[in-house]
């Protein structure tokens, strides 16, 4: 019974796919009569509006991949920014920030990125490395054993050479500290 039941299901379907090659036969006969029946002008005016659709879709999907690319020049010149100003989580900064200010300048470059850079630093202090400063004349690589001591002259050059080459105040300090203890 069921069998009969499936076969009589299967003969109102079983012409299903000749019926749907004939209507796109029947569809595309039809969209040559009509191309056959328009005048040259018509046909010129639709093939125009067929050609403006597909600017208009082009410009959107040019205009999306500038973005794309605006967006990802932020990101890069935010990361090196960042990683220049020793902040430890860079997803964390970019997720804090607020990139819409940025803008980009005729000339490529990304401007504005600095300021947000140090507004972070200011405000979320918790994402910058803290750095271990040394104190002069101490060896920078962890281990004591196996050098020679350094001379007061050389100690005293070296804390020069590093408060010009940064030109940061607490380097000159430094060196006028050490200065001061080794009596020069």
């Amino acid at each position: 019974m069921i069998t009969d039941r499936i076969k009589r299901e299967r003969k109102k379907f079983a012409d299903y796919d000749d019926l749907k090659a004939k209507l796109a036969e029947f569809e595309s006969q039809a969209e040559e009569k009509r191309q056959s029946e328009l005048t040259d002008l018509e046909k010129a005016q639709e093939q125009a509006k067929q050609f403006e659709a597909q600017l208009a879709e082009l410009t959107a999907q040019l205009e999306t991949e500038r973005n794309n690319a605006r967006q990802q020049a932020i990101k890069n010149e935010f990361i090196k920014v960042a990683s220049s100003a020793n902040i430890i989580d860079i997803d964390a900064a970019i997720a804090l920030s607020d990139l819409s200010v940025v803008e980009i300048g005729e000339d490529g470059k990304v401007n504005g990125v600095d300021d947000i850079i140090k507004s972070l630093v200011e405000n979320k202090p918790y994402l910058v490395a803290k750095k271990q400063t040394q104190p002069i004349g101490t060896a920078t690589n962890g281990g004591t054993g196996g050098h020679s001591e350094k001379t007061a002259d050389q100690l005293l050059a070296e804390a020069a050479e590093k408060a010009r080459r940064t030109g940061l105040l607490k380097d000159k300090a430094a060196y006028a500290q050490l200065k001061k203890q080794l009596g020069k």
